[in-house]
């Protein structure tokens, strides 16, 4: 029955092949010929190569359609001349499968592929012997392979049809001194300095590499693409890890590449594993799903994964989310859990990079260097009547109050830097705590109060989202300054906004806001605008080159360990 439905549904196709270059089918099919579809049949067989490659079964099944395709027009085209038809070469195909192979259809049974291969062979030369009768010139052993054939497949045709008919070497050992000798042969004629000579004998290397690879039980064709597929995973490792030290490979020394590409083939030897990486630089969340499919890890750092991506049948094969940051407000963690992944996080790899922004932001506000500098490019300097501008006061961070909220490994290096400018360090007992307040921290209402300096270093949950609020913010002197290098949701913006413009207090300097990157119109970018007293910048405090590199290694890292079955960094 399901025979019967697939000539149907043949023949429906044909049809509709025959439509589209009837008189009124498509202008483009029916100026197509042979030879103007040639182009067309050589990329869809590449295109399904490379699915074949991929083992995506729905991209196999689409690019085996785009190829039968080709052979339908072809078809088509042949019928329309009466040189042959769809039907005839679908008959041909049927009566060759059944010819050269007697074991399965006349009850002759072979013990194994080695025996049925030579019998295939055989069955093929009595068939071009029999052809052989109707013409004047013998056909050779080697066939009529095209020239348009991969160079490495059709040399490696000819080595093995030459084989059985005896022209080969009896074993490997041979093949090993021919290697050798051609290699010589070349060395030579590179010294002759003969362009012509040299390419001729590195083609004659190449050609008994080939053989060599035969004798191995390997083909070239599939050996030369592997190598090719590793170059380019362990150059674009090279280029990413360059991309993220903001660096090209232009830019870039050949020792630094070469440290990287070790790198690269260090993290393929890590248990003989060869990672098949895609990289998107944006995702947007309709791209999500289908970017998820058929992928057993993933790393993220902005993109959100949430219980619709995780119940989705693109995301069935997910095993592993690597977030690229230290915060996993971005996975629904219930849902990772429900759905069996396991999700990891890099701690502490900015924390240097975060820790020295935080403390050029403090000084930025103490300072106004920028604003400086601003009014010096406006020429305002220059137009002065004195030797300086005094148009922003500045004041000495030394004996000043810093507030830290959040004392992890970021909180810690910032005291450890404050303390070197003087400043007397208060610690905030962690938000939202119900136990008693441990010795060497404060009530944050009591350091709000305290502090001349307020830095945010907590993470984002459901008891610091708007932790700064308009009560809080009514709590800290009109003198003091606001930091954030954390998570924009920590601060209500709108009262921030509105402290500031009422000088309710001095400044803010701010890392991180709401949404990033921010819409047009967005509340902060609109203020930072209006108001001398808000500094804003695009969340970059954790991108330092060396910050940026430890990340890098850490994902590396941390998808290793879990699929060597180790726990490393997880978080669910």
């Amino acid at each position: 029955m399901k025979n019967e439905l697939a000539g149907e549904t043949f023949a429906k196709l044909l049809d509709v092949m025959a439509q589209l270059r009837g008189d009124n089918g498509c202008p483009w099919d029916k100026e197509q010929s042979h030879a103007s579809l040639r182009t067309f049949l050589l990329e869809e067989s590449h295109e399904l190569l490379d699915a074949l490659d991929k083992g995506d079964p729905a991209q196999i099944r689409e690019e085996l359609g785009d190829l039968l395709h080709q052979i339908i027009f072809h078809c088509q085209i042949a019928a329309e001349i009466g040189a042959f038809t769809a039907e005839d070469v679908v008959r041909d195909l049927k009566d060759k499968m059944v010819r050269r192979h007697p074991h399965v259809f006349s009850g002759k049974a072979l013990p194994d592929s080695d025996t049925v291969l030579k019998q295939w062979a055989k069955i093929k030369a009595n068939e071009i012997k029999a052809n052989e009768k109707d013409s004047e010139t013998p056909k050779s052993a080697l066939g009529n392979l095209p020239k348009s054939m991969p160079a490495l497949a059709r040399a490696q045709t000819i080595t093995e049809r030459a084989s059985q008919v005896g022209f080969d070497w009896p074993d490997i050992v041979p093949v090993w001194g021919k290697v050798e000798e051609e290699l010589a042969e070349l060395k030579t004629a590179c010294s002759s300095g003969d362009k012509q000579r040299t390419g001729e004998e590195l083609g004659d290397l190449l050609f008994s590499l080939v053989n060599l690879s035969r004798f191995l039980g390997l083909q070239a064709e599939d050996v030369v693409a592997q190598a090719t597929e590793r170059f380019i995973k362990r150059f674009s490792y090279v280029e990413t890890r360059l991309h993220v030290a903001a660096k090209s490979p232009s830019a870039a020394s050949l020792e630094v590449m070469d440290r990287l590409w070790d790198e690269a083939k260090e993290l393929e030897r890590k248990g003989n594993k060869q990672w098949d990486c895609t990289i998107y630089q944006v995702t947007s969340p309709s791209e999500t799903c289908q970017r998820l499919i058929g992928q057993s890890a993933a790393v993220t750092n902005k993109v959100v994964i949430d219980r619709a991506v995780f119940s989705s049948a693109a995301a069935k094969e997910l095993k592993l989310i690597v977030v690229a940051a230290t915060g996993t407000d971005i996975i629904d963690r219930e849902a990772a859990r429900e759905f069996g992944v396991r999700v990891c996080n890099v701690p502490g790899y900015a924390t240097q990079s975060v820790a020295q922004f935080t403390l050029a932001l403090i000084l930025e506000l103490a300072t106004r260097a920028a604003r400086y500098d601003a009014a010096v490019r406006s020429d305002a300097w220059q137009n002065s009547p004195v030797f300086t501008l005094l148009d922003f006061p500045s004041i000495e961070l030394k004996g000043k109050k810093l507030g830290i909220i959040g004392y992890g490994n970021i909180g810690r290096a910032v005291a450890e830097m404050a303390r070197g400018f003087g400043l007397e360090v208060l610690i905030a007992a962690r938000p939202g705590s119900a136990g008693p307040i441990p010795p060497g921290r404060l009530p944050l209402q009591e350091l709000l109060r305290q502090a001349d300096v307020i830095t945010l270093h907590c993470p984002l949950t459901s008891q610091t989202k708007n932790l700064i609020n308009a009560e809080t913010l009514s709590l800290m002197k009109p003198s003091a300054f606001l930091v954030n290098t954390a998570r924009g949701a920590l601060i209500d913006e709108t009262a921030l906004i509105q402290a500031l413009r009422e000088r309710q207090l001095a400044a803010a300097a701010l890392d991180a806001i709401s949404h990033e990157p921010p819409p047009a119109g967005h509340p902060i970018i609109r203020a930072a605008k209006e108001l001398d007293n808000l500094f804003v910048t695009p969340h970059t405090a954790w991108s330092a080159h060396e910050a940026r590199e430890r990340l890098l290694g850490e994902v590396a890292d941390n998808i290793s360990a879990f699929f060597e079955g180790k726990a490393r960094n997880i978080v669910i």
